[in-house]
């Protein structure tokens, strides 16, 4: 895999030239880096934090996936 940082956001390629694109920002009081989303070219997924955990995980409609 490769990678590229950009800012916030990371774009991995995946090993079959898939592209995925991580986006994370400080969310917690401690202001710990924390992935917001994923998204490659078929599927978009965000998360909602409690603090340190994963609270929801939402595809791009809004529906909860896990």
């Amino acid at each position: 895999m490769t990678g590229v940082i950009h800012g916030a956001g990371q774009e991995i390629e995946s090993p079959n030239r898939d592209l995925v694109t991580y986006t994370d920002a400080s969310v917690n009081r401690k202001s710990d880096e924390l992935r917001l989303s994923k998204e490659t070219g078929l599927e978009f997924t965000s998360y909602l934090w409690d603090d340190q955990n994963i609270a929801l995980e939402l595809n791009d409609v809004g529906t909860v996936e896990a």
